[in-house]
């Protein structure tokens, strides 16, 4: 059987540590499409080939009278790639460079609004008698079908279909009719619109021009010529050797001023000027700032703004050379705090002018380089915008030329417009006399399938939503981290089936195997389910059955005090049983041997429902001590996990627990049972699905199990138990259901 490992419980606390159970469980192939159809239907076959069939035929026939036949009439639209040449060609002389989309273009105008208006306003469709309604405008729109060639790309075909054939050739003719009248004639009027568009754009180029040419002459004549180059690199000398000498005045004047104070005072206080006149690397440094700021001060002036990249890095440069002059100076003041200043011929101390007049130079010199700085400013500023409208003017320039072109084009196309038109239309001669499509059979067809799949996919629809779990794949749920250990037919009573009751046999060996080699050390098993009727204590007394057969020491325990099905299904219901050994903690022989060697069963005792309300954790763990004693197995037959108190501390306590789920259980009872059993920390081993259909069971089922047992006679054995002595074994063994009947019949033959 197809199998997956169970998941690895941890320790609980209270119940002591769980050993490991690596094992596999039964799990279904993967579902076909057949199989989910199969499930989805849930078995509504006749009812679903009833309505399908009945759905079918109305469908067939409501497809077949919903349409009618139409008649069509057709005609052509010819555009022409080219005109014939008069002068000289233009773009109409020649193939258009879109010509494809040119074509579309008119296609598409032919199912504009002005069209259709104006084509359902015709006499040819007044004449029928049809309304004008806009539910009709939109059927005519919908009758009328427009399409470019794919061989000929200059054709368009253009149809009209409707049940009336004059309808269809009167509908063609209006289109056809209101097109030529709208677009095909009115190619004339655009042209007279193209060329008053193009009129005005060229007087407006000569008025911007006239501009531009009066502007560079008022320029010029400020200055007395229009070319500024020259004299603004004659101002721009002028100012940067003005401010020059403003920069030799101003480097003398600290000297002078500080003549007379004490050598170490002076040092202390000297600017980088001052240190220039002494220390040669200053002097040089100081260079390099002037030559940077005369190259900002000429790009200034040159119109730049402070955006600009050359003017960025400039200043970048100047602020580098400025903090290393004044670190420098810094470190030379520091150095020679108190030594004496020394001063050479033409030095600081060399004085040519007085100190007043070196200010009066400066003062002369700062109002002349101002004064330098704004001319220079405003022939900068009168030379960029000379050269930005002589550049403007050249555009429009030619700008004028090209207008002048299309001009001399246009009057050529509209005399060629008068006599050749670029539009060809090609009416209808004829009213159709055969439809031209007859859909009813296609849309019979169509209904019959629609109608058909309707009440399947509507039952289907109905099993996508039903909450029960009818197949083995539904029944776990999808968070649930233990596997589908294993799955159980639905048998009948006089088990009939020898095969499908001998494979039933062998998966309840195959789970009892698996739970011996899988979890070694492990003894106490309980089976429970999430609401009665699911099949748990068939589970129970099976795993029993074939625990004692391999030879293992088992009790069955009827844990399920309100249902007792364990007991009345081994007709052992005694006055005192497990209620009293629960009550005292002892067995005092309450454990009764069964006719099945190595089964023995603890049933619970008249009146043992009263004991439920005083059930302890305690309790059961002292009663299940005492049973791992005296047994090798103990199989907990207990009352449903979300309907009992008893299913909580026997979960609890277990080694590992099995979850029953029969069909048509509702999944949501599942996952709640999952939740209870989590919520206990219960060790969860698996799922056991009950009662699945034969089918399922047999999908599930490894080929390789079911022909060992078809193989080796086994099925043929069983039903000879099953007619012979099967029945004697029965009797011995109780009221059993047919999943343990079947258990018990397999081990006693």
């Amino acid at each position: 059987m197809s199998t997956h490992s169970l998941e690895r419980a941890g320790d609980r606390g209270g119940a002591g540590p769980h050993v490991s159970l690596e094992t596999v469980a039964l799990e279904p192939r993967q579902a076909s499409l057949p199989a989910v159809v199969h499930r989805l239907l849930r078995g509504r076959y006749l009812l679903a080939i009833a309505l399908s069939g009945a759905c079918a035929v109305a469908g067939a026939v409501a497809g077949y009278m919903a349409l009618t036949p139409k008649f069509e009439s057709k005609g052509l639209v010819r555009v022409h790639p080219v005109m014939p040449r008069v002068l000289h060609n233009t773009e109409n002389t020649q193939v258009h460079p879109l010509f494809t989309s040119f074509v579309n273009t008119h296609a598409n105008l032919l199912k504009h609004d002005r069209v259709i208006a104006k084509a359902m306003q015709s006499e040819e469709w007044r004449a029928l008698g049809r309304p004008r309604h806009p539910e009709d405008e939109k059927k005519f729109r919908d009758a009328l079908e427009v399409s470019p060639s794919r061989e000929a790309t200059e054709l368009i075909s253009v149809s009209f279909s409707d049940v009336d054939p004059r309808a269809a050739k009167a509908g063609l003719v209006s289109v056809l009719t209101a097109y030529e009248e709208i677009y095909g004639r009115g190619e004339q009027r655009a042209e007279q619109y193209i060329f008053t568009q193009v009129m005005d754009s060229k007087r407006v180029l000569e008025d911007r021009i006239a501009a531009l040419r009066k502007q560079i002459r008022d320029d010029a004549e400020e200055f007395g010529t229009d070319d500024l180059d020259k004299l603004y690199e004659a101002k721009l000398e002028q100012a940067q050797k003005l401010a020059e000498d403003l920069a030799k005045v101003e480097a003398k004047l600290p000297a002078q001023d500080e003549e007379g104070a004490e050598a170490g005072a002076q040092q202390a206080e000297m600017t980088p000027q001052e240190i220039a006149l002494v220390d040669t690397q200053m002097a040089h440094q100081l260079g390099l700032l002037k030559d940077a700021q005369t190259i900002l001060a000429r790009l200034r002036h040159a119109g730049y703004g402070e955006n600009h990249p050359d003017v960025a890095d400039t200043k970048a440069r100047i602020a580098a050379l400025q903090a290393g002059i004044d670190e420098d100076a810094r470190a030379w003041r520091e150095s020679r705090v108190g030594a004496a200043l020394v001063v050479g011929p033409g030095g600081a101390g060399a004085a040519v002018e007085t100190t007043a007049k070196l200010r009066e130079r400066r003062d002369a010199l700062r109002v002349a380089v101002t004064a330098a700085e704004q001319e220079t400013r405003a022939i900068g500023s009168k030379r960029l915008r000379i050269k930005d409208s002589r550049a403007r003017l050249e555009k429009d320039e030619k700008e004028l030329d090209l207008v002048n072109n299309r001009l001399d084009q246009l009057s050529q196309d509209s005399k060629l417009q008068d006599v050749i038109g670029r539009v060809e239309i090609h009416k209808p001669e004829a009213v159709p006399a055969w439809p031209d499509r007859d859909p009813r059979l296609k849309m019979a067809a169509l209904g019959f399938l629609a109608g058909g799949g309707l009440p399947i996919a509507a039952l289907m629809l109905l099993g996508l939503i039903d909450p029960r779990s009818r197949y083995a794949d539904q029944a776990r749920p999808a968070g649930l981290a233990a596997p589908l250990f294993g799955i159980l037919p639905q048998l009948p009573k006089n088990l009939g089936d020898p095969e499908l009751t001998t494979a039933a046999a062998h998966c309840v060996h195959q789970m009892r195997t698996l739970l011996q080699i899988g979890g070694r050390g492990h003894q106490v098993y309980a089976i429970t389910s999430p609401t009665a009727g699911d099949g748990k204590t068939s589970l129970a007394l099976s795993l029993g059955l074939s625990f004692a057969a391999s030879g293992s020491r088992t009790v069955v325990v009827d844990f399920d005090l309100i249902g007792h099905g364990l007991s009345t299904a081994l007709r052992v219901r005694p006055e005192r049983g497990l209620g009293d050994a629960l009550a005292t903690g002892h067995l005092n022989g309450h454990v009764m041997p069964t006719r099945v060697p190595g089964l023995s069963v603890l049933a619970a005792g008249v009146g043992d429902e009263a004991c439920i309300s005083r059930l302890s954790e305690g309790q059961v763990a002292r009663l299940v001590s005492e049973l791992k004693l005296e047994f090798d197995t103990i199989v907990i037959d207990t009352g449903p996990i979300l309907g009992s108190l008893e299913a909580n501390f026997a979960t609890s306590v277990a080694d590992g627990t099995l979850l029953v789920v029969g069909r048509g259980q509702h999944r949501g009872q599942v996952e709640r049972a999952c939740a209870q059993l989590a919520s206990l920390r219960a060790n969860v081993l698996g799922l056991v699905f009950n009662r699945a259909h034969s089918t399922d069971f047999r999908r599930s089922a490894a080929s390789t199990s079911l022909r060992s047992v078809a193989g080796d006679g086994s099925a043929s054995r069983l039903a000879q138990a099953v007619s012979g002595r099967g029945v004697a074994a029965a009797e011995q063994l109780g009221n059993l259901d047919p999943v343990s009947r079947t258990v018990a019949l397999d081990i006693v033959r």
